[in-house]
């Protein structure tokens, strides 16, 4: 898929840039550079601007020894709208990977990371040309990525000790990755229902199915099972 390809290989560069001379291991998006990359596929919004402008924008983060993305700062801009919207993105992602240093402790580091803006018709036509087919639409960054969200949503709750047991869910995936319709079971008791759609409200956009890069909408229905994510 050419335009996750392409968002993962800049992000790679840009990871680069970490400063910190201890650092043996670098911080992490959780679920890996893919999982970034469906990170901002799923969630960036084209600002109501020129559609025909596209760019990066580069934002100075520091990442805490918990993985926290703090004091987040423009360092070559876009323009206004472009810089809102990356300033955006950063302030919604979860917790990374700490960097380690050679101790495997974890520390500080300060990096830049390119937020990627492709104009609307250059986004269609990188889709096209991938020649891209997925019958099922997927959660950006695969599995990885699903658990890493759902381990940072349950902390976010201090949810421990969910007991909830598989929760069969069915949900229909819009051809721009938001999730539409969503049925929870009847029999589902209350504290669960609260929890599971707390972390699908929060849920980033997916990758949605397409044939032949033509993004289309889906409906699928899948079981999770929270108590077992949280033993991962």
């Amino acid at each position: 898929m050419r335009i996750l390809k392409s968002i993962a290989f800049a992000f790679l560069l840009a990871s680069a840039s970490t400063v910190t001379a201890q650092v043996v291991t670098p911080p992490q998006y959780p679920g890996g550079d893919y999982s970034f990359a469906g990170f901002l596929f799923g969630n960036l919004r084209y600002p109501d601007v020129d559609s025909a402008i596209s760019g990066r924008v580069y934002v100075r983060i520091t990442i805490d020894t918990d993985g926290t993305v703090v004091n987040p700062r423009v360092v070559k801009s876009l323009g206004a709208e472009f810089d809102n919207e990356a300033l955006r993105l950063v302030n919604i992602m979860p917790r990374w990977e700490p960097a380690r240093d050679e101790s495997g402790n974890p520390i500080v580091v300060t990096s830049a990371i390119p937020i990627p803006f492709f104009a609307p018709k250059e986004k269609e036509r990188m889709l096209l040309d991938s020649n891209y087919t997925n019958a099922k639409p997927v959660f950006p960054g695969g599995k990885e990525g699903w658990t890493a969200y759902f381990k940072e949503q349950l902390e976010r709750m201090n949810v421990t000790q969910p007991n909830c047991g598989d929760i069969q869910l069915f949900l229909s995936v819009e051809s721009d990755g938001r999730l539409t319709n969503i049925k929870y079971p009847e029999d589902l008791d209350e504290r669960c229902l609260t929890i599971i759609k707390t972390i699908m409200d929060n849920m980033p956009r997916w990758i949605p199915s397409a044939d032949k890069g033509v993004p289309s909408r889906s409906s699928i229905g899948f079981s999770v099972n929270i108590d077992e994510i949280t033993r991962q």
